[in-house]
């Protein structure tokens, strides 16, 4: 009984770990940060909008790290426009891009990285674009931001899910889309610890 307990009071932390917010980079086909999916047309352009969306996360500080990855080679992500601000550019953001300002960026729950312009070359179908963990990263092949504090800690934030032309996605609040769940019993439970 005492092994239940204290392997539910686990499951309970990590739970609720898992729930917090920790701030992420997202795309959004608006400036108000509510579409997660625009419909494009072949030979048409849709606009991104590259968002630090803070949560419960730190403070955005001056530089971020990341990679895009789109589902379609029928597809083209153009040529970006970053905040004035942004003074080096390291990288490609096909392959994995480093980016630094000057300065902090501004206190706010949502901050603009950056305008990705992506082009529907010749895909009649649904596609997807995703930011994911720039694979040279060091120490963790992960999506990071640095810390608006002194000594510009490196913080690790989480993928804003996949951003859907030609069809429809989950609200971005809920980017990863519903936790699929099963029912069961006390004794079902009591089961998977023997």
């Amino acid at each position: 009984m005492k092994n239940l307990l204290l392997s539910l009071v686990l499951v309970m932390c990590l739970a609720a770990g898992a729930n917090a917010q920790q701030g992420m980079l997202a795309l959004f086909s608006d400036t108000e940060n509510n579409e997660c999916h625009s419909d494009v047309g072949i030979g048409a352009i849709g606009n991104l909008y590259l968002m630090y969306v803070r949560g419960d996360g730190p403070r955005m500080g001056n530089a971020y790290e990341f990679k895009l990855l789109k589902s379609s080679s029928a597809s083209a992500i153009l040529s970006p426009t970053w905040p004035s601000s942004i003074i080096i550019t390291l990288g490609a953001i096909e392959t994995g891009i480093s980016l630094c300002a000057a300065e902090c960026f501004p206190d706010e729950n949502y901050v603009s990285l950056g305008t990705i312009p992506v082009m529907n070359v010749s895909d009649p179908d649904t596609f997807t674009v995703e930011i994911v963990p720039d694979p040279e990263q060091v120490p963790q092949h992960a999506i990071v931001i640095l810390e608006c504090k002194e000594e510009r800690p490196i913080y690790i934030v989480l993928p804003g899910g996949a951003f859907v032309f030609n069809g429809g996605c989950y609200s971005p609040l809920d980017p990863f889309g519903p936790v699929a769940t099963k029912e069961t019993t006390w004794g079902g439970i009591k089961e998977l610890y023997r």
